[in-house]
């Protein structure tokens, strides 16, 4: 049994995104057109799921105070409160988002004021919100969160 002594060249296609390697070109290139689907912003203000967490914190941080959840059920606007969150991180792997939000209508003593979520969970939605919610979300710029929201 003897050994080769000749190298073998072989061409190697590489996507710049996430690294994975192909064998041909058009796979790498398919591979590169997925893209990275980073619509948001650290900054941006968000609504992200109406009826999600508990009001515990400030008033100005609830989309839709007027209703009363203790009168209805159900999720959506119409019927459960929804939350100003505010983007405060974002991290990219490969070809996915990840974002990290928070928000001020929950204190986080009754559980977590924030956390991350992206495509494939609740993605956030850019909105309008009044002045004081855009001043008083600076603070919480650069919070990263490891819990899924």
């Amino acid at each position: 049994m003897g050994y080769m002594t000749e190298v073998i060249e072989r061409e190697i296609y590489e996507c710049p995104i996430c690294n994975n390697r192909y064998d041909t070109k058009p796979e790498a290139e398919a591979c590169l057109a997925i893209g990275v689907d980073e619509r948001l912003r650290v900054g941006d203000i968000v609504e992200v799921k109406f009826g999600y967490g508990w009001y515990d914190g400030q008033k100005d941080w609830v989309i839709n105070p007027e209703i009363d959840p203790n009168k209805t059920h159900g999720f959506g606007r119409k019927v459960s409160w929804g939350f100003y969150y505010v983007v405060t991180d974002v991290e990219i792997s490969g070809h996915r988002v990840r974002y990290s939000v928070a928000t001020k209508a929950m204190t986080g003593e009754n559980g977590h004021r924030g956390g991350w979520t992206g495509k494939n969970h609740y993605m956030p939605k850019k909105v309008d919100a009044p002045q004081s919610v855009i001043d008083e979300s600076r603070e919480l710029i650069g919070n990263k969160y490891t819990n899924l929201l």
